[in-house]
């Protein structure tokens, strides 16, 4: 690959990982809230979600051109993400079903 076409993806997943970083500040921030919004949580999960498909095909399309010589810290970088997505995205959806069963506690009649 033509390295203006690498550099041009590498510009893009660093765009998109300063959002996913952006939104996992945000996740962070709404959980350490002293009312903490379901709905809030929910919708950082769901930006959370599509930011990581971007990254996904972006680190695919990196990592299917770049030098062989380059792989690995490619690799390492993209699982650096990875694992930061997946430990955000637990501790929010814990959150929400600490939330929710205290909600079905506190109001039986809601539940379904």
């Amino acid at each position: 690959m033509a390295d203006d076409a690498m550099n041009k993806l590498k510009k893009k997943r660093a765009s998109v990982r300063t959002t996913i970083t952006k939104t996992v500040k945000n996740i962070e921030t709404e959980i350490n809230k002293p009312e903490v919004s379901v709905d809030a949580l929910e919708e950082l999960l769901e930006h959370i979600k599509i930011y990581s498909e971007d990254l996904n095909a972006i680190n695919t399309e990196i990592e299917n051109a770049v030098d062989i010589t380059e792989l690995d810290n490619e690799l390492k970088s993209a699982t650096e993400y990875r694992d930061k997505i997946i430990t955000w995205t637990f501790r929010a959806g814990k959150k929400i079903r600490e939330l929710s069963k205290t909600i079905q506690r506190k109001f039986p009649q809601h539940r379904k």
